[in-house]
């Protein structure tokens, strides 16, 4: 396998005001940002490791960014949230929105 990276930048409606707790699984190295702010911290060479951050949302869009590389070998990325009212799973498409 080929080493790769990319940039996901998507608007991410977030249905209600509270804690969000969200994840990254990654093979190799993730990180997850809202408006801006790093809230999961999953760099480097590794193996499937799971990360969290949990950051203070009020309901509506935010721009969230999840970077991701693959140095070689496995190739895991999963990002799931838990929130008020929203039990902890895979961000759905059903909440990312292309920017206007």
């Amino acid at each position: 396998n080929n080493g790769f990276a990319f940039r996901f930048t998507s608007q991410l409606q977030v249905p209600a005001d509270g804690t969000w707790t969200f994840y990254t699984t990654s093979d190799d190295g993730s990180q997850l940002f809202i408006d801006g702010a790093l809230v999961v911290d999953n760099d480097g060479k590794h193996g499937p490791i799971e990360a969290s951050g949990a950051v203070s949302l009020t309901a509506g869009f935010h721009t969230i960014v999840v970077l991701y590389f693959d140095n070689r070998g496995g190739e895991v990325l999963t990002v799931e949230w838990e929130g008020p009212g929203t039990p902890r799973q895979v961000v759905p498409a059903s909440a990312l929105f292309v920017a206007p």
